[in-house]
Parts: C-alpha cells; sequence; structure tokens
C-alpha cells in the first residue's frame, strides 16, 4: 500500500448523479469501527486502471512498489491536498478487492474511492457474470460501510469500451445503473467526453494515458467537492 501526501488546488466542479450518504446494508465481513477520520485522507480501491499500470513512473503489477506520479488518485491527492492511500491492483476483480484491498483501507480515512468492474464487465460473455458483478460490489459497498460508517463513498460507473459491441454496452448499462442506487455518490463516466476518444488511451482501448489519466482526475475531484466529501 503507498501511502502519499500531497498539496495543490482544488477543481471544478462537475456532474454528480447521487447524494453522498448510504445505507451501512448487510453486515460486512470486518467489524464495524468508528475511528476518527483524517480529515482530507482518500483510500482509492480499484484495478490497474487505479494502479496506473503502463503509466510513465511504474505502477500496479508492472512494478508493485512503486506507483506512477501521473496516475489519477495522485493527481486528485496533488490538486486537493489529501492524503493518499492507493490500493490498486492491476488485473483485480471485485470479489478479488473484497479479500485483498478491502482489508488494507485506513481506518481513518475520511473518503473511499472505489472504481472496480472493469475486469468483471468488459469481457463478460453473459448476463449472469454481470449480475455477479453488482452483488459483489454491493458487498463491498456493504463492508466499507460496515467498517467505516461516517466515510464519504464515491462509485465511479464505467465507461463504455472503446472497442466494444451493444452487448457489451448493455451489461455497462446494466452494472451502472445498478450502482446509481441507495442513495450513493456516483461519477458516471458513460457521460464524460473524454472517455469516447481513443486518443486518451494506450493502446487496447482499457487503460487511459496521462491525458486520460488526468481527465479522470478532473472527474473525480469535481465529484468529491460537489459532494462535500473533503
Amino acid at each position: 500500500m503507498a501511502k502519499y501526501a500531497l498539496a495543490g488546488s482544488s477543481a471544478f466542479l462537475m456532474l454528480v448523479l447521487a447524494a453522498c450518504s448510504g445505507s451501512s446494508g448487510a453486515q460486512g465481513l470486518l467489524p464495524a469501527t468508528a475511528p476518527t477520520a483524517t480529515p482530507g485522507s482518500i483510500a482509492f480501491v480499484g484495478d490497474s486502471i487505479t494502479a496506473g499500470v503502463m503509466l510513465p513512473g511504474g505502477g500496479g503489477a508492472l512494478n508493485p512498489t512503486q506507483d506512477s506520479p501521473t496516475a489519477y488518485p495522485f493527481l486528485v491527492g496533488k490538486a486537493l491536498g489529501a492524503q493518499v492511500y492507493d490500493l490498486g491492483i492491476g488485473g483485480e476483480t471485485i470479489g478479488q478487492a473484497i479479500g485483498a484491498e478491502l482489508p488494507q483501507i485506513p481506518p481513518s480515512a475520511s473518503t473511499v474511492v472505489i472504481y472496480l468492474g472493469t475486469n468483471n464487465i468488459f469481457g463478460v460473455t453473459n448476463s449472469s457474470t454481470t449480475a455477479l458483478a453488482v452483488s459483489e460490489e454491493s458487498q463491498l459497498v456493504s463492508d466499507i460501510r460496515a467498517r467505516m460508517p461516517k466515510a464519504c463513498l464515491l462509485m465511479v460507473a464505467l465507461p463504455y469500451p472503446i472497442f466494444s459491441n451493444s452487448f457489451i454496452d448493455a451489461q455497462v448499462d446494466s452494472f451502472d445503473s445498478a450502482l446509481a442506487t441507495k442513495n450513493r455518490l456516483v461519477l458516471d463516466l458513460r457521460q464524460e467526453q473524454w472517455t469516447t476518444d481513443a486518443s486518451n488511451y494506450y493502446p487496447g482501448g482499457i487503460h487511459p494515458n496521462p491525458i486520460g489519466n488526468a481527465d479522470l482526475a478532473k472527474n473525480v475531484e469535481s465529484s468529491l467537492l460537489a459532494g462535500r466529501c473533503l
């Protein structure tokens, strides 16, 4: 787990689809605690996109001991003057993140950003896989709520893949629609123009390049500010 203290200016506000509070839901895997949150501290839970795989400076599965300074979590921390915990792991599915990343979230973090589902949805071949991803995401949220009931939680909904088809797009719609329930704070990347431009991605159209990460960071910053998470 990488821990960084970063400082900088705040970003402008953009679209947020739901309010910040949420129900704790089912009993979590970890016992509920009520620590004193560290103002401005953000934990990022995700896959290779969050880890910064392929970006300059290392990151994630390619170099797990060095996270790229151009990955969106660190850009968010720099802009908002926030302490950042980047827990992203390359190749991680939602179910794997419950086991590997959830226990690593510092109880003192005041905000948790979840960007998962790419490895569940983009290669899906049937709708039952999508239903399982929705169930696992709900479980992850419940577990975080049980452990950190006062933390602000931002869900990042998937964009449509650059190289996609109508079936995959329908699965993205189904997954993202399920996120925007139960009074959750959601950033819907389907609504962001930069996600439709292949020049913002590395070849393959999955991992945002430094330009795409900068755009993603601005979206996250705006959502956190609009949701009064910091």
